[in-house]
């Protein structure tokens, strides 16, 4: 009999670690890596409209934001092939942002887009990237440079209301024409340097302004493959690369769709995407990948079902983002392929919440992988259950 007070014990000890089995199931879930998600990525490549007017392209990707909660979006902006002539108190601007005068603003081309810009900067869901073209490695890296420079000075500014002052905020780069061989290395590890250290420098700026959106991404427009040698080192520099920039149609000189494929050419289809074919050569860089598909047209036969079947495929390979158009990259109303419904594929093909809004990215983080507050909520339940025992 005397070994029973240590067997009511030990029952007794039992009993609390049955009682404790949520918080260990807790703990084991809250440390696994986060499951994989495609996002959009939409090159928004319209004037927004006007004081009075909105773009139906530009409304159209406001609405598939709005009706898509929680599925983050990329929205690349592109004012006159980048940000520049948008601060030229001297006269006339040149391009699309042509204001005078009397209408100058600093930064952010015109009233136009300030008061268009605004609308999608006050979307959670919403993450603006500013458009960079590099001609492959051939454009003046000065120049390159002013355009970072300028789209990290977009911050706030006036709109058409009198003392009106909204955000502007440009929350990333998209770098066009992004050369995919080893030669390229030392003129892109320059700009995406250049591009970390102009952008953490005015984030930290925000965030003594009390700004909580001060996350930012670099992506590359390779628009295919890197080469095997320099894969490592191109995903290195960014936060998403594009692997696959093509077109669907199986007619690529049809009229209205002529230009618009790159070549050398093969009509789109998910099945075809294979390491080093549209996907990087190594599979650890998928979900770090990005995949654009233009002119999604007959032949062959573009249905909505046959779109549903293609973002779906595109998603099962867990690639960083997506985004699909039956016109040119800039038409987000043409069907079947409108922003609208490809966004509503997306979140049908990767499971995101309806109702709750995704975080937006910041640069070096990944989809995948255990959050910091993952693993701080593990410690918490880890020591609840160390100080219980």
């Amino acid at each position: 009999m005397r070994g029973f007070p240590s067997l009511v014990a030990q029952a007794a000890r039992a009993a609390g670690w049955l009682r404790l089995l949520p918080l260990l199931l807790l703990l084991l879930l809250v440390a696994q890596p986060s499951a994989a998600r495609t996002d959009v990525m939409v090159p928004l490549y319209v004037y927004p409209g006007s004081q009075s007017y909105t773009n139906p392209n530009w409304q159209a990707a406001v609405d598939a934001i709005k009706a898509n909660p929680g599925l983050h979006f990329y929205i690349i902006v592109n004012p006159n092939n980048g940000p520049l002539n948008t601060s030229d108190p001297s006269g006339l601007n040149e391009g699309y942002c042509n204001v005078a005068n009397d209408s100058y603003i600093e930064h952010g081309c015109n009233r136009d887009w300030t008061t268009h810009l605004a609308t999608i900067n006050e979307l959670p869901n919403a993450q603006t990237l500013g458009y960079v073209w590099t001609r492959y490695g051939a454009r003046a890296v000065g120049d390159i440079k002013a355009d970072i420079a300028e789209w990290a000075a977009w911050e706030t500014a006036p709109t058409w209301e009198d003392g009106q002052s909204v955000n502007i905020t440009i929350h990333g780069l998209w770098f066009d024409e992004v050369g995919t061989g080893s030669g390229n290395y030392s003129v892109y590890s320059e700009l995406t340097s250049y591009a970390n250290e102009t952008f953490a420098a005015a984030a930290k700026t925000r965030k003594k302004k009390k700004d909580k959106n001060v996350a930012y991404s670099v992506v590359l427009n390779a628009g295919s493959v890197p080469n095997a040698t320099y894969e490592a080192q191109l995903f290195d520099m960014a936060s998403a690369v594009v692997t696959k920039e093509t077109c669907f149609t199986s007619d690529p000189a049809a009229s209205g769709v002529e230009g618009d494929c790159p070549e050398p050419y093969e009509p789109f289809d998910y099945t075809a995407l294979t390491a080093g074919n549209g996907l990087p050569h190594d599979e650890a860089y998928n979900s770090r990948a990005v995949i654009i598909v233009h002119q999604f047209v007959g032949p062959p036969n573009a249905t909505t079902a046959t779109l549903q079947e293609q973002i779906d495929g595109v998603v099962s390979l867990g690639v960083h983002s997506t985004y699909f158009t039956s016109g040119s990259y800039h038409n987000t109303t043409a069907e079947p392929a409108t922003v609208g419904n490809v966004g509503e594929m997306v979140r049908i093909a990767t499971g995101a919440n309806a109702t709750s809004a995704a975080p937006r990215l910041g640069f070096g983080e990944q989809h995948g992988g255990s959050s910091w507050m993952s693993w701080t909520a593990a410690f918490v339940v880890f020591w609840s259950l160390y100080s219980f025992c």
